[in-house]
Formats: structure tokens, sequence, C-alpha cells
């Protein structure tokens, strides 16, 4: 009437932890649409308004103009991936270009501005998928903690 074996604990299927091109991978196709929208925005919009604004308030639209492109670009990129270091780099290289073709040359402590308004705005939106843990914990420890039975808090 009773069985003299224990029961055998049944299987669980532990969690894979998650690839690198799974967690960082999953937006990154549309990753350089917002530098290209930067590139283009700051490449073109000082034509359009050296032809269309008065000369007198050209300067401060133009400032103004990137000033929008380099933090919204940020906040858009920062939304659909991870944040990195290369955006905003990327944002300061084109100020060096544009500069290069539409401004004096002793504008070029703007492009660390606008690099760093990019910089926040990558940050401002993405933060959270920043893997801030102070232990050092990655996912494969997580896993195994789950493997172990231990529930972290």
């Amino acid at each position: 009437m009773s069985n003299p074996e224990p029961d055998a604990p049944e299987e669980v299927e532990t969690p894979k932890p998650p690839s690198d091109s799974e967690t960082s991978g999953r937006n990154s196709k549309f990753a350089p649409i917002p530098l290209i929208l930067c590139i283009a925005g700051m490449l073109i919009s000082p034509f359009f308004i050296a032809t269309f604004v008065p000369e007198a308030a050209a300067g401060w639209t133009v400032l103004g103009i990137f000033f929008v492109l380099a933090l919204g670009t940020g906040v858009w990129f920062g939304a659909i991936t991870k944040p990195t270091w290369w955006f905003p780099v990327a944002v300061g290289v084109a100020f060096m270009l544009t500069r290069a073709l539409y401004f004096q040359d002793g504008l070029f402590l703007y492009a660390l501005g606008f690099a760093a308004l990019a910089g926040v705005g990558t940050l401002l939106s993405g933060a959270g998928k920043l893997e801030l843990d102070d232990d050092d914990a990655s996912a494969v420890d997580k896993f195994k903690e789950v493997e172990h039975g231990e529930v972290g808090a």
C-alpha cells in the first residue's frame, strides 16, 4: 500500500539566460534613424534658416534648432536602445562637420555641448535599461540563484 520509494522530484525547466544579441539588439535596426535625422537636420537647417530667417535672428535660431535636435534625438535614441557612448560622440562629430561648412572656426567647443545634450537625452529616456547593479551580478548569476532555489529580494 505504501510506496517504499520517495517520489522523484519533478524536473523543472530552468530558464536560459538571454544572449547579448537578444537583450541589446531588439530594436537595434532602428538605432541609426535618430542619428541620421540629427546629421541631416544639422547639415540642412542652417541653409534654410539663412534663406528664410532675418540675419539678426539667424544665429540664435540655428542654436535653438541644434539644441532641440541634439536633445530630441538623444531622447529618441535612448528610448529605442540602451544608452551608449557612440551616439553623443556622433552628434558632436556631426556638429563639427556642420561647423566646417557654415560657422566660424572658434565654435568647436559647441560640439562638446551638443554631445553632452545628446548624452543627457539618451540617459533621460534610457537609464532604466542600464545595468547598475552594485554586486556586478550578471544575468547568468541571477539564473543560478533561481536554479538553486534562492530568491533574491
